[in-house]
């Protein structure tokens, strides 16, 4: 029993040149990589969000003009659908006609 306690005694005891040594892991340069790719993410993500800030800023911007200029969609007619029907039905009879043989410009 006592070859066993020092031997496991030997094994623990570091001496300062092993101290100083870096340990050696392999999960060691996995993890430096995953926290590395982690902050290059959060950089990108960072740098994604400054330029979504500035496409939204010009976005307002210019949905200002145009509400300030009058140019906006509203006021602009909508085809009731009565419309909508009479020109597919003009356009089939003009395509009708132009099977048969008539000019139809």
């Amino acid at each position: 029993m006592t070859e066993d306690n020092n031997s496991t005694q030997t094994e623990k005891s570091n001496t300062p040149e092993e101290l100083e040594k870096p340990l050696v892991n392999s999960e060691t340069p996995r993890e430096l990589s995953l926290i590395e790719q982690a902050e290059a993410t959060a950089k990108r993500i960072e740098e994604a969000n400054k330029r979504t800030e500035e496409l939204l800023r010009r976005q307002e911007e210019i949905a200002t003009r145009l509400l300030l200029s009058g140019k906006t969609q509203a006021g602009i007619p909508q085809k009731t659908p009565e419309q909508e029907e009479q020109e597919q039905e003009d356009k089939r009879v003009k395509e009708m006609l132009a099977r048969h043989g008539f000019k139809t410009d």
